[in-house]
Formats: structure tokens, sequence, C-alpha cells
């Protein structure tokens, strides 16, 4: 996989914030995941949400300590 799209996540919550994704605060993250669930497919949500755990956890060294930013849809 090329690095275009392992660093897509990060490029779209930076687009949609404005600003540097490791200084987003968790409720920050949970608006760009609320927008992301309304206009994605649920796989692109969970992709995103991973890309970011590996950014915040291996490349910026931080605690991700905000697991629950997204839930997946309920199935009927």
């Amino acid at each position: 996989m090329g690095n275009k799209y392992r660093l897509r996540p990060i490029r779209r919550l930076a687009t949609f914030s404005d600003r540097c994704p490791d200084r987003l605060s968790p409720e920050d993250l949970k608006t760009c995941f609320a927008a992301l669930v309304e206009s994605h497919s649920w796989s692109t949500v969970k992709t995103d949400r991973n890309g970011l755990q590996f950014f915040w956890k291996h490349v910026l060294g931080k605690h991700w300590d905000f697991v629950e930013i997204i839930k997946p849809p309920t199935v009927k």
C-alpha cells in the first residue's frame, strides 16, 4: 500500500479541523468522526480511526485514551 493511503486519515482530519491532528482533543475527534460517518462508508470510518490510532500511538508515542471516539452502527 502506498504512503498516500496510509496518510489519508491524517490528512482528512487535518483538513476537516484546519489544525495539526496531534493538537486535536477527544471532542474535536468526535466531531470530525461524526461528520465522517455522515459522508462516508463505515469501512472508511474504521480505516480512518485505525490510521489515527496508529499515528497517535506509534508516530507520536502518545497514549491512546479515547478509543470510544466512534461506535459501530447497530445492525437490525
